[in-house]
């Protein structure tokens, strides 16, 4: 049986023997830093009670109720303002502010099945991927990736930060939601309850109806829902309502959104309040960043908070495990030129007197980084060594990718006994490796230099990859084939600077 009590009195009258509990909630919040969810048990006899405490716990609540709680609590002075970017978390935020489904376009939808959505309130359409190397790829080429196997692992979490949906044919463990909450990542769990089955790389439900590997599919948690094909999406009304535009409202629900809207007023106070102070943590820091919808604040941020801690940045990154990429590379990226380069200017040399390499390099983190193209001005400030070490950081971070997909998709820690204990396979070298660093070759011509005077283990698979940087633009990109050529063009455009001849090297 659900009770629920607005005033004090109204416990008194019907559980005297809770009644007087309720003086040690305050005192166990501000102990906690959180609302508190409480289980015990009481028995009366002979007019006597007796209470008995059986857990405490901090509340898991929803994005509309931690909201306001949260704010409650911090205007009584029972938390501090850092206690708030513990408490309201990333899927709280999404929660609260996620798209829904057009409810024109509802109707239209074709339902594939029902299952255990982890988010509530929320909806979106993904592609759908197998595996993790194929949902990788469709992350990295800007799609919506929705992630599918038959039972997730603890080392899936490596994939599933990256990806914007999990689908679990099975019950999943604490684990995935625990990931799901955390990266705010939208999960339907246990379709196998519903006669769905995972074969040759399509999903198939009960009635024979297939999803195959990269289509549309739209996960609705209001209905615990998956439907066919991509939705019309519609902002959530209380994001509208807090942006001063006119939302129709049904009767009772004026004053929750009032409230709401009040409280997210006052959390966006805090958080602009936390911004400005100097923040030393680098776990305040992505607490915040996680919050933050605006990407322009979120690098005026994040590049004053590097401004006053390159050294912890720097210091942070050799300290990463595998499973930890995706934040640091969501606060690499917005850090400016400046300070991209800074940092490599500051962690080069460290690494080298360490003998930190790949794996004892922050978990080839360096390497991590360099998977985005970066201008030519950047690789315009660094040496011939420098260079040097940081091809071969992205050779070892290629390798550790080529493990993870071989045994580390299901087992980071298989992966990890496999590098240290077996070292680095050789890999392929693809051209699409090669033409990562198209910007370093419109940079930098002296190649010959790169492999003398080496300080540190110079990676096989590194000279390779040097040795097709040599070559002439023609034999990475084709002229006679204008999808080819448009590629390069667009970079020398970005650039500002001229197509180069194709027998240039």
């Amino acid at each position: 049986e659900y009770t629920e009590f607005n005033k004090p009195d109204e416990i008194k009258e019907k559980f005297p023997a809770i009644f007087h509990f309720l003086p040690k909630l305050e005192k166990l919040e501000q102990i906690i830093h959180s609302p508190a969810t409480v289980e015990f048990a009481t028995e009366t006899f002979n007019n006597k009670s007796l209470f008995a405490v059986l857990q405490l716990n901090k509340s898991e609540m929803t994005g509309r109720a931690i909201l306001l709680a949260a704010i409650e609590m911090y205007k009584e002075k029972l938390i501090e303002a850092t206690d708030i970017i513990d408490l309201i978390q990333t899927y709280h935020l999404k929660q609260v502010f996620s798209p829904t489904i057009d409810e024109k376009d509802l109707d239209k939808q074709k339902l594939f099945c029902s299952g255990f959505a982890i988010l509530p309130r929320s909806a979106i359409s993904v592609n759908i991927y197998f595996s993790a190397e194929q949902a990788l790829k469709a992350k990295k080429n800007g799609e919506k990736v929705g992630f599918c196997k038959e039972e997730f692992v603890p080392s899936d979490t490596v994939v599933m930060s990256e990806v914007d949906a999990i689908i679990s044919l099975n019950p999943a463990a604490i684990h995935v939601v625990t990931a799901c909450m955390r990266y705010g990542v939208q999960a339907f769990l246990n379709l196998e309850k519903q006669g769905v089955h995972l074969k040759s790389k399509q999903l198939i439900n009960k009635d024979n109806t297939s999803i195959n590997e990269g289509d549309w599919i739209t996960l609705n948690s209001t209905t615990k829902s998956i439907y066919l094909g991509k939705a019309k999406m519609r902002p959530a009304r209380l994001l509208q309502f807090v942006d001063g535009k006119e939302v129709e409202l049904e009767n009772g629900k004026e004053i929750v959104f009032k409230k709401l809207a009040k409280a997210y007023q006052k959390y966006q106070e805090i958080i602009e309040r936390l911004k400005q102070s100097e923040i030393a943590g680098f776990n305040e820091l992505i607490k915040i960043l996680r919050n933050e919808k605006d990407n322009n604040n979120a690098q005026h941020f994040t590049n004053e908070w590097f401004k006053r801690n390159e050294q912890e940045y720097t210091e942070q990154i050799l300290k990463c495990e595998l499973g930890s990429h995706q934040e640091q590379q969501s606060i690499f990226l917005l850090l400016s030129l400046e300070y991209k380069v800074n940092f490599f200017k500051k962690i080069i040399p460290i690494c080298i007197e360490r003998n930190l390499q790949g794996y004892t390099a922050g978990s080839f983190m360096v390497g991590r980084f360099l998977t985005i193209m970066l201008p030519v001005a950047f690789w315009k400030n660094f040496s011939e060594a420098e260079i040097l070490f940081l091809l071969n950081e992205s050779v070892l971070f290629d390798k550790y990718i080529h493990i993870l997909y071989e045994v580390g998709e299901r087992n980071i820690s298989k992966a990890r006994h496999k590098i240290l204990q077996e070292g680095l396979q050789e890999i392929n070298l693809r051209t699409s490796n090669t033409k990562n660093f198209t910007s370093l070759k419109l940079a930098f011509n002296n190649w010959d230099k790169l492999n003398k005077n080496v300080s540190f283990k110079l990676d096989v698979e590194t000279t390779k990859l040097i040795e097709e940087l040599k070559l002439p633009y023609g034999k990475l990109y084709d002229y006679t084939k204008p999808w080819s050529l448009s590629k390069l063009q667009k970079i020398c455009d970005e650039e500002k600077i001229p197509l180069p001849d194709e027998n240039q090297q």
